[in-house]
C-alpha cells in the first residue's frame, strides 16, 4: 500500500518579516467587491463585480517552550515577531501554500491556561496590503518562488505511482531557464515568454504520455496542472511589464465602469485591472479630478 502523500511537508515554513513561526493551523479569506443592481418588477439583479478584496489570513495555534523542531522559538522569537507587529509595518507574510504576500499585522491576541504552564495559545491576523502588489517584479518572484515547491510535489508524486523520473527532465530544465530570470530588472519581455512556452510546452507533453491516463496517477497530473498554471500567470505578467503604465484624469464623477469604457473604447472587461491598480474608496463614485493609472491599449502599447 502507499504511503499517504504529505503535501505539507512540501511547504515552505510561515514567516512574517523574516521570522518563521509555528503554527497549527490557518485559514485565508478571499472575497469579491460587488454591488447588485436591482429593478422594480425584474427578479433577482445585475451583479457588477468591483474588484476582489484584499486576502485576510489567520494564524493559530500554540507556542510552548522546547517544542520540537522550535527549541528556541518561545518566548524570545514570539515576543520579537509581537514586536514586529506593533510597528505596523507592510512586510513579506509567506503562507504555506500561497507564497508570499505583503501584508500588515492587524491582530495578535494569545491565551494562557493555567492548565498548559509552559506556554501560550496564539492567532495571528494579517491583511494584505495592495499598494504594492501589483509591481510585476515582485509578481514575477512571487510566482517563480514557489516553482521549486512544486517540481518537487511532482517529483514526489512520480514516485508514489512509480512513474519514470527521467521523463521530467525536460520539464526540470525548463523551469531552471525560467528560473533564471527572477531578480532581473530589465526582463526582455519576448526572452521570458519563450521561456513560459518552454515549461508549457513540456507540461503539454507529459499530459499526453498515456501512462497518466490511469487514476493512480492523478495526484502527478494535478501537480502538473499546479506548475502549468503559475507559468501561465508569470507570462500574462511579462506582457503586462511591457506594457506602458499611463494616467487618467476624470473629467467627471464617475463609475469604475464608465473609466474602462472611456478608457478602453467600449471595453469593461479591465474594470477590475483598474481597481487592482488604484486606491478607490468609492467605486460608484470616482470624484472628479482624480488620476488613475491604466495599461495602456494594446495599440497605443505598440506604437509606443
Amino acid at each position: 500500500m502507499a504511503s499517504e502523500f504529505d503535501f505539507l511537508s512540501l511547504l515552505p515554513q510561515a514567516s512574517f518579516g523574516g521570522i518563521p513561526f509555528p503554527w497549527r493551523e490557518y485559514g485565508v479569506k478571499g472575497g469579491l467587491r460587488f454591488h447588485p443592481h436591482e429593478y422594480p418588477h425584474r427578479p433577482g439583479a445585475e451583479v457588477e463585480a468591483l474588484g476582489r478584496k484584499p486576502y485576510e489570513i489567520t494564524f493559530s495555534g500554540d507556542w510552548h517552550a522546547g517544542m520540537r523542531g522550535w527549541e528556541s522559538f518561545f518566548p524570545g522569537q514570539a515576543i520579537a515577531l509581537r514586536r514586529l507587529c506593533e510597528t505596523e509595518q507592510t512586510l513579506p507574510l509567506v503562507i504555506p501554500d500561497i507564497g508570499t504576500l505583503q501584508c500588515k499585522a492587524v491582530e495578535w491576541p494569545y491565551k494562557i491556561d493555567a492548565k498548559k504552564r509552559s506556554g501560550q495559545s496564539f492567532e495571528l491576523k494579517f491583511i494584505e496590503d495592495a499598494s504594492a502588489a501589483f509591481v510585476i517584479g515582485n509578481l514575477l518572484s512571487i510566482s517563480m518562488s514557489g516553482m521549486t515547491t512544486q517540481l518537487a510535489a511532482i517529483t514526489l508524486a512520480a514516485n508514489e505511482v512509480g512513474y519514470d523520473t527521467d521523463n521530467l527532465d525536460t520539464l526540470i530544465d525548463a523551469v531552471g531557464t525560467l528560473q533564471s530570470f527572477d531578480g532581473i530588472d530589465d526582463v526582455v519581455a519576448t526572452a521570458l515568454e519563450a521561456a513560459c512556452l518552454a515549461v508549457i510546452a513540456a507540461c503539454i507533453s507529459l499530459e499526453q504520455d498515456p501512462f497518466l491516463d490511469d487514476p493512480s496517477a492523478f495526484l502527478l497530473m494535478d501537480a502538473i496542472h499546479e506548475i502549468w498554471d503559475t507559468t501561465l500567470t508569470i507570462n500574462a505578467d511579462a506582457l503586462r511589464k511591457a506594457t506602458p503604465l499611463l494616467t487618467y484624469d476624470t473629467p467627471r464623477l464617475m463609475t469604475i465602469t464608465e473609466v474602462a469604457l472611456d478608457i478602453y473604447r467600449g471595453d469593461t472587461t479591465r474594470v477590475v485591472e483598474l481597481l487592482q491598480l488604484n486606491a478607490v474608496d468609492n467605486a460608484l463614485a470616482i470624484p472628479p479630478g482624480k488620476l488613475l493609472r491604466y495599461y495602456a491599449p494594446l495599440r497605443t502599447a505598440q506604437a509606443a
